[in-house]
């Protein structure tokens, strides 16, 4: 329990008690000023009742002293409260005098005085002596209680959070505007004037009637929005913008605990600098504030992000400032963000340093900025991190290479040949920076080449199919060919390590495709997009060779690359692939035990997808025809049972078009009208319920032949079967049925290694060279590529039989001349 609530819980006993003292002070005086008037006028009856003498000026001294007492002290309590410049908890003393734990107020005392006056009067004319002694005494006793408590009301500070907290308890619900008009005016000044313990003191208070209006269901998100705006930009002033944050928009707690938008009241706030003049933009102090967001505002990393880059977006847009203060900004910007380590937040500046590259120079089209932004990024990365040895620096250095690479020489559906040409320029451009040192991007790519090749690769391995966020989609492209896929990655930093580390003899991502507990089908992946670069002599095929040569142009680079690397580089990622293949497929052959009943059930959850065939489990089998399957060569794959039930269910389909094609009797039909009258006779011999061809619509109909009677005979007898648009049936079939049903069962299944004649056959059917075969991507010769399919490829045999309700008399199929 805080201090507010402990006050609030003091306070309602206080306003009970106090409350009980008011009605009951009120109560006996009104019963005293009762018996005394009756008192009076049973005098006049009953001169014997006891009274006390009193001389004949006595009345009219007392009536003068109530006047005076009523007068006086309403005015001197009138001056006191008005005068008084001290406020209670934001509120004036003049209107917290007026709260509804307030009996005793200004307004109270002046009404009752006056009330006393009156009533005196005629109690003065008629000689009622005690009635008005009796009236001046509770004046008099009024005006000392009052005076008291307004005393007690400016020096007692316990007293003054006591009233206003039952106000917060009575109005706090029916009308919050009330509080936040006066507490954020409060806490604007407190902040204006770095008073920390009043700024908590009415962000409590602001937050004790928020808290009140959630419990009761009041929406206080737009209001709050509307003050939070104004003393946001104000706490931004004085205090930064990460304490403005944490303090003002989630008012002091951990979490945001408000529901006002924050995101729109942030944007709001650096709206402004857009519009702001060179005169007090330097205010904002904005590179200070996107280096606190980073190390100590408590959001999630997107958040920081975008709060990072609309500052950013802010300043560049900013037209009303001049050039010079502009990039002067941007400038201490990206040397807040260039400050890359691995701890904390290095990670985020990197990831927000792409962004401004992405936006203001591969995709800007003002050439003009696009450099001048590029100068002020490297020579910020180069002078923060010239001597550094972290992972995220060389992490952007490389995003940055492969981001112009990428732009210039794949984004040809997006960008026109100029603009790639003109981009390509900004890998050699730089400007002498402060040390009088011309940093380029080829610069930092060339001084760390070993690491930028290692982080290009494992990127590229461990790529896992996210947009990458170079990835460009103009405001007019719904789609495009992907370019930022793995397989591009990969070959990219193949290409590059071709060039700058072909040295050192094996391409890195050697280390994770010869790694035990990395996973087999990423391993077959990365040996499979390199290999796939080969050609049948382990050379660069024609279009590596040509990507080669263009990233060559690139880089200006000019050396020759012996073709050995190229060949020991291939042929040790051929091997791993051939090995890793069998290896993978040997453990798919280990869970192929119990292959019938498994291909069974998985058959069966397939047969739904059938629209032409309906699967009836209670047609007998004892009258069904036998079908063997023609024994075929097919790779062991993951998921097998899948795979073979897939074929097996293309098989089904086909047969069951030859037991329809064998079974319904032929009857040719011509399209003229004697074709028409022919199909008349057969439709009209019975009742069909099922067809999938409609004969009028059949272009090969003339015109002459439509408008016969017997045409739209034919209309309208077709018009009464319900059609099939299925196109699992080869031929034009009518059916007395409504469905086509079958039932099935796979007698006999085997995978059996194949034979050399099957393997000779099917291995000849991938050469490329003489004597040279590639073969799932692996290239082998002819000895090696018939063992790899001896130990990689099944030859699948079958035999099933079915049953159907097709029979002779079921219907017929349409044949033509």
């Amino acid at each position: 329990m805080n201090w507010l609530e402990i006050k609030t819980s003091r306070s309602k006993c206080a306003h009970i008690k106090k409350n009980i003292l008011f009605y009951g002070v009120s109560s006996m005086s009104v019963l005293l000023l009762l018996f005394c008037v009756m008192y009076d006028i049973g005098i006049r009856k009953y001169p014997n009742l006891p009274y006390i003498h009193v001389s004949n000026d006595y009345i009219g001294m007392i009536f003068g002293g109530l006047c005076s007492v009523a007068t006086l002290g309403s005015a001197l309590q009138s001056i006191i409260i008005g005068a008084h410049s001290n406020k209670i908890l934001g509120f004036p003393v003049r209107e917290v005098i007026n709260f509804s734990a307030e009996k005793f107020n200004v307004r109270h005392t002046v009404c009752f005085s006056l009330l006393a006056v009156i009533i005196a009067i005629p109690a003065l004319a008629l000689n009622f002596c005690s009635t008005v002694t009796i009236i001046t005494v509770i004046v008099l006793v009024h005006m000392t209680y009052s005076g008291v408590h307004i005393w007690k009301l400016l020096s007692d500070s316990n007293y003054e959070n006591t009233v206003v907290n039952i106000e917060i308890e009575t109005r706090g619900t029916k009308n919050p505007d009330f509080f936040f008009n006066t507490w954020f005016s409060e806490l604007q000044d407190a902040i204006q004037k770095n008073d920390a313990p009043r700024q908590d003191t009415y962000i409590e208070l602001i937050k004790v009637v928020v808290d009140k209006c959630d419990e009761a269901g009041v929406d206080t998100s737009n209001l709050l929005s509307k003050y939070l705006t104004t003393t946001f930009s104000t706490a931004c002033y004085n205090l930064g913008f990460v304490p403005a944050y944490q303090k003002v928009l989630c008012l002091n707690a951990p979490r945001v605990q408000i529901k006002a938008d924050l995101d729109t009241i942030v944007s709001k706030h650096i709206e402004t600098i857009r519009y702001c003049p060179e005169s007090s933009i330097q205010n904002y102090r904005i590179a200070n504030t996107v280096d606190h967001i980073l190390d100590s505002l408590e959001v999630e990393n997107f958040t920081k992000k975008r709060y990072v880059l609309n500052f950013y977006d802010a300043v560049i847009e900013n037209s009303i400032i001049s050039e010079k203060t502009r990039y002067q900004i941007i400038d201490s910007i990206l040397q807040k963000l260039c400050y890359l380590r691995d701890q904390n937040s290095g990670d985020m500046r990197g990831k927000i340093l792409l962004y401004i590259a992405k936006y203001s120079i591969f995709e800007n089209e003002n050439d003009e900025e696009r450099k001048k932004v590029l100068i002020l990024v490297l020579n910020n990365l180069f002078n923060e991190n010239r001597y550094s040895r972290e992972n995220c620096y060389f992490s952007v250095v490389a995003q940055l290479f492969r981001g112009i690479y990428f732009y210039c020489v794949y984004e040809t559906e997006t960008l026109s040949p100029v603009y790639r040409e003109n981009l390509a320029k900004l890998y050699n451009y730089g400007e002498n920076g402060k040390n009088n040192f011309k940093v380029t991007l080829s610069t930092l790519v060339n001084q760390n080449t070993s690491v930028i090749i290692e982080w290009l690769t494992n990127d590229a391995v461990n790529h896992n199919g996210q947009l990458n966020i170079f990835e460009y989609f103009p405001a007019n492209f719904y789609c495009k060919n992907a370019i930022w896929e793995q397989g591009t990655l990969l070959r990219f930093a193949f290409l590059v390590y071709s060039i700058f580390g072909y040295r050192f003899y094996l391409f890195p991502a050697a280390k994770i495709v010869q790694d035990e507990k990395a996973d087999i089908s990423l391993k077959r992946g990365i040996c499979t997009q390199l290999v796939a670069m080969s050609n049948s002599e382990f050379k660069l095929n024609d279009d590596s060779q040509a990507a080669l040569r263009q990233m060559q142009t690139f880089l200006g680079c000019k050396k020759i690359i012996p073709n050995q690397y190229f060949v020991e580089n291939f042929k040790f990622f051929n091997a791993k692939l051939s090995e890793l293949t069998t290896k993978q497929n040997e453990a798919v052959l280990e869970e192929t035990s119990d292959n019938i009943q498994r291909l069974s059930s998985e058959l069966e959850t397939m047969l739904s997808s059938l629209k032409s065939f309906k699967f009836n489990s209670q047609i007998p089998l004892e009258k069904s025809q036998h079908f063997k399957i023609q024994p075929s060569l097919r790779t062991i794959k993951a998921n097998d049972i899948k795979y073979a039930a897939r074929e097996k269910l293309d098989e089904l389909k086909f047969i069951l078009n030859e037991i329809i094609n064998d079974t319904l009797r032929p009857e040719e039909v011509d399209f003229n009208l004697s074709g028409i009258k022919k199909l008349l006779v057969l439709l009209g011999q019975d009742t069909y319920h099922f067809k999938n061809y409609v004969y009028i619509d059949d272009l090969a109909i003339t015109k002459e032949i439509r408008n016969t009677n017997e045409y739209r005979e034919l209309e309208e007898v077709l018009s009464a079967i319900p059609y099939n648009e299925s196109c699992e049936l080869n031929n034009y079939i009518f059916l007395k049925q409504k469905s086509i049903e079958f039932n099935f069962s796979i007698i006999d299944y085997h995978l059996d290694p194949p034979t050399e004649e099957q393997c000779q056959d099917y291995i000849n059917g991938f050469k490329v060279a003489e004597g040279k075969y590639r073969i799932d991507g692996i290239i082998q010769d002819f000895a090696e590529a018939m063992k790899y399919v001896q130990k990689n490829y099944r030859s699948e045999s079958s035999e099933i039989c079915i049953a159907t309700n097709i029979t002779r008399d079921s219907g017929f199929v349409v044949t033509f001349r």
